[in-house]
């Protein structure tokens, strides 16, 4: 008989398996929350585990001692007490589909349901984190990439290289993984399972540590290069600024910690990772010129620049007139077409979004972080990036602290890499309803604070206090 912590694993691997769906499948299109089939797996678990407790007549929840949840659960209840704080303003609000306090209800029930994916997956790790368990989740991270790479390079074949027979294929499969028809639109770059290329960096910041990891490895070096080989090829003809930020970080980052920790033979093995991204950047060189030349332009015919950088603006102009409570957690579309500035209209888009607010309150920031700030206020964004920057550090401590034990060590750097990845892309993509923020987060503090006696050290919590 599987016991439940058993079944909870399986259902994590099943949910980071899921990893690269986000925000766009087709299963539930008008749902914004069940896009991403990745929740799947961990509703039917709390499900279950919500009937066994009832039948039990007993719910535990443990996180007591940890102080990493206790930030993280201050941020919810303060996004809470935001709109509270904002509550006259909140009931005022209104659009055609649905109200300023129905928006801010919604936004932190949301809110709370992500906090136990965090714990989902924080619980899964406490005390069960075994190496045999370690090598399971990054062969289910990479085997995720390994599904979704024949759907991108399909993508490349149809878009950048206009190959008819791409196209018929692409067309005929798109309804089976996205709701919205993306062969339908002007701009067309590569975008996996997700819903547009800036959120597919999202799933590139969280797995690219993993990717990495697997091209130095020991065994399978053929296979583990051609998968970097494909992963390289995509981020490149991507077109996604964010991406290519987010790779060049996290390649110096990772190379930086395992030079720390590695011994100096490991460490020449990373020098395979430079000879396919050598090899790539000499073919594809002009893509890449132009995208690190359009991230700072402005012109009148960069319509996504304008649109995201006005976006931005605008809640920061929000977020200087709200700077301590912010304007209700949630409800910074609500206020953003009134802070846009005066080159936001260069852009096309912006009437579309602002449009948005008459619908339903929903203009988007385009950056989690300035939304977070003008919905949150300063003390909001400083408990989220305090809570970001403790988990790196002790993240970090426990890596040093497992020095003498490579895969677990090697398993850190991975979360660390990714955390780091993903809060650079937090400021270039709003989806902060991305469930590998939220699985990383529990996988992150779970490993900080694991007491399994594979590899119990009796000093790890004052050595990672210190």
């Amino acid at each position: 008989m599987i016991k439940l912590h058993q079944l909870k694993f399986k259902f994590l691997l099943i949910a980071l398996l899921f990893l690269p769906f986000i925000n766009d499948f087709p299963l539930f299109p008008d749902s914004h929350f069940l896009r991403s089939p990745s929740y799947f797996p961990i509703i039917i678990y709390l499900f279950i585990a919500l009937i066994l407790s009832i039948y039990r007549g007993q719910l535990t929840i443990y996180f007591k001692k940890s102080s990493h949840l206790f930030i993280l659960i201050t941020f919810i209840v303060w996004c809470f007490l935001s709109g509270l704080f904002n509550i006259d303003k909140i009931l005022d609000l209104q659009s055609i589909n649905i109200s300023g306090i129905g928006v801010y209800t919604k936004n932190i029930l949301f809110l709370v349901f992500l906090f136990l994916v965090a714990y989902f997956s924080y619980s899964t790790f406490r005390c069960n984190l075994n190496i045999k368990r370690i090598k399971t989740i990054e062969r289910i991270i990479i085997l995720s990439f390994v599904i979704m790479a024949p759907y991108c390079i399909l993508e490349i074949f149809a878009y950048k290289y206009e190959n008819n027979m791409a196209i018929s294929v692409l067309s005929f499969i798109e309804p089976f993984i996205h709701s919205r028809k993306y062969t339908e639109l002007e701009t067309l770059n590569v975008r996996g399972f997700s819903f547009e290329p800036s959120y597919l960096s999202l799933y590139v910041a969280s797995v690219l540590p993993w990717i990495f990891g697997n091209t130095i490895k020991k065994n399978n070096k053929i296979k583990s290069l051609i998968i970097l080989i494909l992963f390289l090829l995509i981020i490149i003809l991507s077109g996604s600024r964010t991406m290519y930020l987010v790779f060049l970080i996290e390649l110096i980052v990772f190379g930086a910690i395992m030079f720390n920790i590695s011994n100096s033979k490991k460490f020449k093995k990373m020098i395979v990772l430079f000879v396919p991204l050598i090899l790539l950047v000499s073919l594809f060189w002009e893509n890449i010129i132009t995208v690190f030349v359009s991230l700072a332009s402005l012109e009148s015919t960069d319509i996504s620049n304008i649109t995201r950088f006005s976006s931005i603006h605008a809640a920061l102009r929000l977020f200087i007139d709200n700077p301590v409570v912010g304007v209700g957690y949630g409800l910074a579309g609500a206020y953003l077409p009134d802070y846009y500035p005066d080159y936001a209209f260069l852009s096309y888009e912006i009437k579309d979004w602002a449009y948005a607010r008459d619908l339903n309150l929903g203009t988007p920031v385009f950056a989690l972080m300035p939304r977070l700030a003008a919905e949150t206020g300063l003390i909001g964004l400083s408990l989220i990036l305090y809570f970001w920057v403790v988990l790196i550090k002790k993240l970090y401590n426990t890596i040093k602290l497992f020095k003498n034990e490579k895969i677990i060590a090697e398993f850190g750097v991975k979360l660390l890499v990714s955390l780091i990845g993903l809060l650079v892309a937090s400021f270039g993509v709003d989806a902060f309803t991305f469930i590998g923020y939220w699985l990383l987060f529990g996988i992150s503090v779970g490993y900080i604070e694991n007491k399994n006696a594979d590899y119990e050290k009796k000093d790890i919590i004052n050595y990672i206090a210190s």
